[in-house]
Parts: structure tokens; C-alpha cells; sequence
């Protein structure tokens, strides 16, 4: 017999799980995004490493022309690029892993935002608590109605029609319902067949 208005809370389950793997979600999301930080150090650590093994191998293979220094001095140089490329590249594909774990962490939290919200149930519109199918401390399981409300003044009447009829009706067609208990008729509008 309560009122209600749109919007307004009805009832509310108990939702510490929910709020703690929300939690630990927004922590994962917090604890990649640190990682990307780190990782942009790696990266610039690596492409610094390798724009000084790269100018060194320039001087190096300036002076090996020149036969200044030897096969060994040479061959060391270019493994030393090598291996500054592929770190330089090994930490770039870091950062591709930690972006794509944002990402899984921003749905991850997303979805456990979505879970919380369906711990509060709100009016969808304005009306009356028409049913309390729960008490307070019940097991609420999904697909159980809670409560049922009634939108005030706003009615649907189902009713068969004979197939002989069917010519006669129309979508949007107004009629006349005569309701005998109430010693009363209303006017209304077919709006499905």
C-alpha cells in the first residue's frame, strides 16, 4: 500500500561481497596502471640503452674500416646493439601486455560495478507497492520477484477474441470496457493483438 516514486529505494540486499570485489577490482586496475608507469621507464631505459650502442657501433665500425680495432672489439659492439634492440623491443611488447591488462581490469571493474547496482532496488516508476513477496532477512534469489508494483491508474486488460471477430479489431482502436463489479465503464485503446 506504500507509495513510491520513481527512482525511490525499495530495497537494498547485503552487499559486502559485492563492494569487496569491487574493491579488489578498482586494486587491479590501480596495480596495472602502476605497472604502465613502470614499464614507460623500462622503455625509455632500453631506447636510451640502445641510441648509446648504436652511435658506439657507428664509432666502432668507423675505426674497424680503418682496421683501428680488432675482429673481437667489432663483434662485441654489434652484439651489444643487437641486444639493446631486442631489449629496447622486449620492453615495448611489455607495454602492449600491461595496456591490455588495463583494459581487462577497467571491464573488471566495470562488471563488479554492475553486480553492486543490482544489490539496490529502485521504483522504475511512480505507484504502489501492490505485493511484499520478502521479508527482511530472506534469501533473495534471482528471477523471485521481491515486490510487485502497481503503476496507479494505468490498467491492462487481456481478453480472447473469436477468430470470427478478429476482422472487427485493430491496433489503436478505442473501445468501451464495461467493468460490472465496479458499475462502471472505461474508455480505453487496443494496443496489442
Amino acid at each position: 500500500g506504500d507509495h513510491v516514486r520513481a527512482g525511490q529505494l525499495l530495497a537494498r540486499l547485503d552487499d559486502r561481497d559485492l563492494q569487496a570485489a569491487h574493491r579488489r577490482a578498482l586494486a587491479g586496475l590501480a596495480e596495472a596502471k602502476a605497472a604502465l608507469e613502470e614499464t614507460e621507464h623500462a622503455i625509455a631505459v632500453a631506447e636510451a640503452q640502445m641510441q648509446l650502442a648504436e652511435a658506439t657501433f657507428r664509432r666502432i665500425q668507423t675505426l674497424y674500416d680503418k682496421r683501428s680495432v680488432s675482429d673481437q672489439e667489432f663483434d662485441e659492439a654489434r652484439a651489444r646493439l643487437q641486444s639493446a634492440r631486442a631489449n629496447y623491443e622486449m620492453a615495448r611488447a611489455k607495454r602492449q601486455q600491461v595496456q591490455d591488462k588495463i583494459r581487462q581490469a577497467e571491464e573488471a571493474v566495470q562488471a563488479a560495478a554492475v553486480m553492486l547496482s543490482y544489490a539496490q532496488m529502485q521504483a522504475p516508476f511512480d505507484g504502489v507497492v501492490f505485493a511484499r513477496h520478502r521479508e527482511a532477512g530472506d534469501l533473495a534469489s534471482p528471477g523471485a520477484p521481491l515486490l510487485t508494483l502497481e503503476k496507479g491508474n494505468v490498467y491492462r486488460l487481456e481478453l480472447p477474441v473469436e477468430e470470427s471477430q478478429l476482422g472487427q479489431v485493430r491496433v489503436g482502436l478505442p473501445v468501451t470496457v464495461e467493468l460490472p463489479a465496479l458499475n462502471q465503464k472505461v474508455q480505453a485503446r487496443i494496443t496489442e493483438i
